[in-house]
């Protein structure tokens, strides 16, 4: 008998639901369907298919709840997924189901397959959208910036996910600023200028999205969620107010719990406010 096989028969413990084979693709939907399991109630797929169900909706018996995708990097993962589970506390009574995806890494040319994984290509971000989501919230970026991406090319590639997104069914799509970052090993004056240009140029991008969906007559919407002003400490510009701690040092790149509260609740206010 296969591992994967014992590991799911291991599991069938009184008629208890058995999970398909490991990193398969109904490996991945059951956790993220009928059951409204964790990745971790069985056992952890590969990390290109992996993320967190944050919650099951409380919805009627026949209402199918809002799917919302949070899609970013080590910062959507921090403190075990903080923001999104404050969101999640936030969205609970109307009905929606909360999925977070991110882990350290994860940057916006890296999902898209731009760069080489493992020693082969990997459009990790197609995965992702394998979740059937009606939301989704995109917090990349900063690791793109901190690789040399530029600004430019940073909105090129966020203008593909957001169309890949509208042609998977994504209703409602919020893009989120570059936090500050000042101070980190990989900041430069001329990366904080590249960050700069990215939130400047968020604008601009939404515009032109939402004009290109309505000629092409799909009802997606873009909307930029602003964050970089809440968090930097206007005392030393660039850097964040809410630093992180660890061992003692402070690590310029990951917000505080105190931070990571303040990008949840921008995110609640200027891309839910009528849940509020």
């Amino acid at each position: 008998m296969g591992d994967n096989v014992k590991r799911a028969a291991g599991l069938a413990n009184g008629g208890a639901k058995v999970a398909p084979p490991l990193d398969s693709l109904e490996y991945v939907r059951m956790a993220r369907g009928e059951g409204y399991l964790t990745l971790d109630t069985y056992h952890q797929p590969s990390d290109c298919l992996c993320d967190k169900l944050i919650a099951k909706a409380s919805c009627p018996v026949n209402c199918r709840p809002t799917k919302l995708g949070i899609i970013g990097d080590s910062i959507v993962g921090s403190y075990d997924h903080l923001y999104p589970r404050l969101i999640q506390q936030t969205l609970q009574p109307h009905a929606y189901e909360i999925h977070s995806s991110g882990r350290i890494g994860d940057s916006a040319h890296k999902v898209m397959g731009i760069n080489r994984l493992r020693g082969k290509r990997r459009d990790i971000y197609s995965d992702w959208l394998r979740g059937d989501y009606d939301d989704l919230v995109l917090a990349l970026g900063v690791n793109a910036i901190a690789d040399g991406v530029t600004a430019g090319e940073l909105y090129t590639i966020m203008w593909e996910m957001c169309e890949m997104a509208m042609e998977a069914g994504v209703k409602k799509i919020a893009l989120v600023e570059i936090p500050p970052w000042g101070g980190h090993k990989r900041w430069t004056h001329e990366k904080q200028a590249e960050t700069l240009n990215y939130n400047a140029m968020l604008d601009i991008l939404t515009t032109e999205l939402n004009y290109d969906f309505i000629v092409r007559g799909c009802d997606t919407e873009v909307e930029v969620v602003r964050i970089y002003d809440a968090l930097e400490d206007k005392t030393l510009p660039g850097r964040s107010k809410y630093p992180r701690t660890v061992y003692g040092k402070l690590d310029r790149l990951h917000p505080s719990e105190e931070g990571l509260r303040v990008i949840a609740d921008e995110i609640m206010r200027q891309a839910y406010r009528e849940k509020l």
